[in-house]
């Protein structure tokens, strides 16, 4: 039940790391497909590799995810506070969070709350760093980039404008 199709695909690499040493989200005793070394970003799958590793378990990741998506809520209603945003609007804000799909993600093998972790540890940083102009908080950002990379390639394209603030 904690399973999608891309799930199975974390899973093996998860399982070829820990078995072999790498990262293929393939079956190795198949002939190999040089896509599959490059399909899946390394992040998830060593988040659970170390999860399987240290509990035994896959069912410790969603252990994982659950007190990330709630630290993700809990640091969300905490930035609108910092920014002030009135109390009527973090209360409808905190339904938004609420939607389904939020907790859903969670109770799957699947990217989607680490990457929202990363995502909103760039956010924070910015805000923090806007706030204080502590230099460290840029460095948490790019740490936050870099971590989100690694989940999912995609994000790639945010260094352009996260470069262009930078040089700023």
């Amino acid at each position: 039940g904690y399973y999608l199709p891309d799930s199975y695909e974390y899973a093996k690499e998860a399982y070829n790391l820990i078995d072999h040493g790498v990262l293929y989200c393939g079956e190795l005793d198949d002939s190999i497909n040089f896509d599959f070394f490059t399909k899946r970003a390394p992040l998830y799958p060593a988040l659970l590799a170390f999860c399987v590793q240290l509990f035994g378990s896959e069912l410790a990741v969603i252990g994982f995810q659950i007190v990330l998506s709630l630290l993700n809520i809990f640091l969300v209603i905490q930035l609108l506070k910092l920014l002030g945003i009135s109390y009527r609007y973090r209360l409808t804000f905190f339904f938004l969070l609420l939607y389904p799909a939020q907790f859903m993600f969670v109770n799957w093998i699947m990217t989607e709350i680490l990457f929202q972790s990363c995502l909103l540890l760039m956010l924070t940083s910015v805000i923090y760093w806007q706030k204080t102009e502590n230099q460290n908080w840029l460095w948490i950002n790019l740490l936050a980039l870099a971590l989100a990379i690694f989940t999912k390639p995609i994000i790639y394209l945010y260094n352009f404008p996260s470069a262009a603030v930078l040089l700023n």
